[in-house]
């Protein structure tokens, strides 16, 4: 495998297109509606990496960010967003960070590099 995922999202569709796309990539991937069902799935088990929406009811991406920084600091977290500006920084402690909607290569180059600590590698 290349690498277990867990994608949050609180669209069904983006999310549920997200996954079947890593998934076909051969990731192992799973899934949560928002912040709050994706600590109770870290909870029970690891990623590599958790790849998240920022605007999501109950809780959103960047407390998630947060909470994972604390509970799994060796767990990259991947942001997602239609809602910051062009000029916009990623979030401190983002591994990875990726506007919607986004071409497919750019996703998954970015979650490649993501996995592999930030390094400037192509995807193979």
């Amino acid at each position: 495998m290349a690498g277990k995922i867990l994608v949050v999202e609180d669209d069904a569709i983006t999310r549920n297109n997200v996954c079947l796309l890593l998934s076909e990539e051969g990731y192992e991937v799973d899934q949560a509606g928002d912040g709050v069902q994706a600590l109770e799935i870290l909870a029970r088990q690891a990623f590599d990496l958790v790849l998240s929406d920022i605007m999501m009811p109950r809780m959103d991406g960047l407390k998630l960010l947060q909470r994972v920084q604390s509970i799994s600091p060796q767990t990259p977290v991947m942001i997602m967003t239609s809602y910051l500006s062009a000029s916009s920084v990623p979030p401190q402690g983002a591994a990875e960070f990726i506007w919607k909607p986004f071409l497919v290569d750019d996703l998954l180059f970015k979650v490649d590099r993501a996995l592999h600590n930030g390094s400037w590698e192509e995807p193979s």
